[in-house]
């Protein structure tokens, strides 16, 4: 009788403690309620339930931070990381940093800088623009996976360098349209 009145009490035990790490928010994924940024952009702070930390700085000569945002779920913050370079008096955002439990989880950058970008899909996704600051040059994007860090799809703006025109596609991907307020293709109209 007492080894049986162990058993169920051990198991009783064991139900309890299952319980408690279930409903225990501090196992649960981290949620970011805001971003915010400070002083001319030069610091990033994250607001969750538990109170405000720091967005870390990724890259070495890593200036400030532009176009911080949340996913719709709350799970992800997302920044463009500016960087000082050699040949502008200006910072350039190279790298889109995605931030998800209080860690940098994926680091996406590409030959040049990124304008812009936008969360696809609910959150599970991002896509980008990306291209050179200045002169006639292609315009490029690209959708990855917010989860695996996968490219899932890559579309260009390209050029005809003889006529100086933008080579204007058939047809744009919605999710091309949604990284940008303009039109993605410079003379592909609306």
């Amino acid at each position: 009788m007492l080894v049986e009145t162990a058993v169920v009490s051990a198991s009783r035990w064991l139900l309890v403690v299952v319980a408690l790490v279930a409903l225990d928010p501090a196992g649960a994924a981290e949620r970011y309620l805001r971003v915010s940024s400070g002083g001319a952009t030069k610091t990033l702070a994250l607001t969750t339930a538990k109170g405000r930390i720091s967005a870390p700085r990724t890259e070495e000569d890593q200036e400030s931070f532009s176009q911080a945002r949340l996913s719709p779920d709350q799970s992800t913050a997302g920044w463009l990381a500016e960087v000082s370079g050699c040949c502008q008096s200006y910072p350039l955002p190279l790298t889109l940093v995605l931030f998800r439990d209080g860690k940098v989880v994926f680091r996406f950058r590409e030959s040049t800088a990124i304008w812009h970008w936008a969360f696809l899909n609910g959150g599970k996704e991002v896509a980008y623009q990306w291209t050179y600051p200045h002169g006639f040059v292609p315009t490029y994007y690209t959708r990855r996976s917010a989860l695996t860090g996968a490219v899932l799809e890559r579309f260009t703006c390209a050029i005809d360098e003889r006529s100086r025109t933008y080579l204007v596609p058939k047809r744009i991907p919605e999710w091309v349209r949604a990284v940008v307020d303009s039109e993605p293709c410079p003379g592909a109209g609306t």
